[in-house]
């Protein structure tokens, strides 16, 4: 028993001395710190150079503290460098930072992490990095460094100070259309999640099922961007086929958005107020502005139906000549307003869409044109049966407007917010004449269609019945 209890002593021993050497004398950092001390010269530097003498130099860790960022980074342990200029192009970790941007964001007033990202408390690489140990703060890419600055900045003011790619990555999301699905600042559609928050979010706030990269934000995006369904089966998004640079733009601006992220005010640029105030100041937006804003995505100009193949549907000639000559301002503001439940047209409505009344008066008025509308003369068919109207719906209308008026590539019929709206003169009026710059052709007989007047009336008593409640008051 007492050899046993001896060999148990001295295994016990064993392991410790072997935890104290790993934790104080055989750490990865120390080993940094040796490496550079041997960098270091033994003589002083040339004249009007600041440099740390290898005999002056003190094997221990450093760290940055900043209560006010709530932050303390020990990346200093091991990024001896940064600072000292006869270690530029040296190796990592003790490469001189790149630029002068430490004069500005000195290390002791901002720390490492509030720009990089990463684990600020670790001092291995491994945990620094934090992208396979389930940390909350990944390390970001060194393309990717440029989102940091978008907390703090204006992004017309980082194109020519230092964050370019930032400032691209902004433009894109606006000419992309982005706002027709996703709200940002309160303004765009409902169909995606709003993107206020989305660069403070961290890896478990993603699902990595389908992800076949590292488990990051910045990767799931990216992986979306690409193959949304691939990614998120059940996403309505299209794939985005931008370019690898565009790729990166449209990354850094999303990382950029961290609305809740609010830093003390010492630490807010002038830029930030310029910024903030030019958002103020640029509401309400046009009518124009918002039509590209919110509508062109799928619309286009407008003026012509387009056919899109990843919805594999119709896109409406919203703001052809035809349709604006028979629609009325009521009807138009009740599709913009109330959107088409059950398919991609979403509710644009200022409680749903972030639009003043102002601008959802403006948005209408651009896409009525200043077209006089003659809805009011439409004459409406005769009375009809739903069941004739049926038989003749089957054969001449449900290939693109799909079975009681549901699917289909054509205008959903089923819509209880298109029929509430449309009178029956204005149903029979487009079955009548169709809608030029689309695929709907005319079907009345005096149009060289195959249907007589009485044949649309059925048309339009079967159209009634496709969805509760759908008669306008």
């Amino acid at each position: 028993m007492r050899y046993v209890l001896v060999v148990a002593s001295v295994v016990v021993l064993v392991l410790f001395g072997i935890m104290v050497a790993k934790s104080s004398y055989l750490t990865e950092w120390r080993e940094y710190q040796q490496e550079y001390q041997s960098m270091l010269p033994t003589a002083p530097p040339e004249e009007g150079q600041v440099c740390e003498l290898a005999q002056e130099f003190r094997i221990k860790q450093r760290q940055a503290v900043v209560p006010a960022l709530k932050v303390m980074d020990r990346c200093v342990t091991c990024h001896l460098g940064m600072d000292n200029p006869l270690m530029d192009g040296a190796k990592q970790p003790f490469r001189k930072h790149p630029g002068d941007i430490l004069t500005s964001h000195p290390v002791e007033k901002f720390g490492c992490t509030t720009c990089h990202r990463g684990q600020g408390v670790a001092t291995t690489w491994r945990d620094a990095r934090g992208v396979d140990v389930h940390w909350d703060d990944p390390l970001l890419p060194t393309k990717l460094i440029q989102s940091s600055c978008g907390a703090c900045h204006d992004a017309e003011w980082l194109a020519d100070n230092g964050a370019p790619l930032l400032a691209k990555g902004a433009a894109l999301f606006e000419e992309h259309g982005c706002r027709s699905c996703h709200k940002l600042g309160g303004l765009g559609g409902t169909l995606g999640p709003a993107l206020d928050n989305v660069g403070l979010k961290i890896p478990t706030e993603f699902s990595f099922t389908h992800v076949t990269g590292e488990h990051t934000a910045w990767n799931w995006l990216a992986e979306h961007f690409k193959d949304p369904q691939g990614v998120s089966p059940s996403s309505d998004m299209p794939p985005q086929d931008f370019t690898d640079e565009e790729m990166d733009a449209m990354l850094v601006f999303l990382l950029s958005q961290q609305a809740n992220h609010i830093a003390p005010r010492q630490y807010l640029p002038d830029d930030y107020f310029v910024s903030r105030a030019r958002e103020t100041n640029s509401r309400p937006y046009s009518g124009e502005q918002l039509y590209n804003m919110l509508c062109q995505r799928c619309h286009g100009s407008g003026e012509k139906g387009r056919f899109d193949p990843f919805f594999a549907r119709e896109m409406p000639a919203i703001r052809s000549q035809r349709f604006l000559e028979t629609a009325s301002e009521k009807f138009i503001r009740a599709q913009i307003g109330q959107g088409r439940p059950g398919t991609i047209m979403g509710a644009f409505g200022s409680t749903s869409s972030g639009l003043s009344e102002v601008e959802f008066d403006r948005l209408v008025a651009y896409v009525k044109g200043g077209v006089e509308d003659h809805w009011n003369e439409l004459e409406p068919p005769p009375a009809g049966s739903a069941v004739k109207g049926k038989r003749l719906y089957t054969k001449h209308c449900e290939e693109c407007h799909g079975k009681a008026g549901v699917g289909g590539s054509g205008n959903q019929l089923a819509s209880r917010t298109f029929l509430k709206a449309a009178t029956d003169g204005f149903i029979a009026e487009s079955i009548r004449t169709g809608r030029p710059g689309t695929k709907m052709e005319p079907f009345a007989l005096s149009a060289g269609g195959p249907l007589s007047e009485q044949e649309i009336g059925h048309l339009v008593a079967y159209i009634r019945t496709l969805s509760p409640g759908g008669k306008p008051k």
